[in-house]
């Protein structure tokens, strides 16, 4: 059976102003916020490599919801969070 598998790109510069606002507003309150201990591991991170790890997130969800909202529109929303600690 041949597997199908679809590829996207996405670039910040991809999504218009306020959004982009909204990823960086997001990433930095998550990396200020953020555990120190990484995800996979425990090893201890500095603030760029929070800020870095904290960007990847936001980018990625954001991605997300732009491609699921393409494939259904209006079906992902973003997920509220509570607590960045852990």
């Amino acid at each position: 059976m041949q597997r199908v598998y679809v590829i996207c790109e996405f670039r910040f510069s991809d999504f218009g102003v306020q959004t982009q606002k909204i990823i960086i507003r997001d990433a930095e309150a998550l990396a200020s916020n953020a555990n120190n201990g990484a995800a996979n591991g425990g090893d201890v991170r500095d603030q760029m490599t929070k800020l870095n790890d904290a960007y990847a997130g936001i980018l990625a969800e954001f991605a997300t919801l732009d491609f699921l909202n393409q494939i259904i529109p209006k079906s992902a929303t973003r997920p509220t969070v509570n607590n960045t600690a852990n």
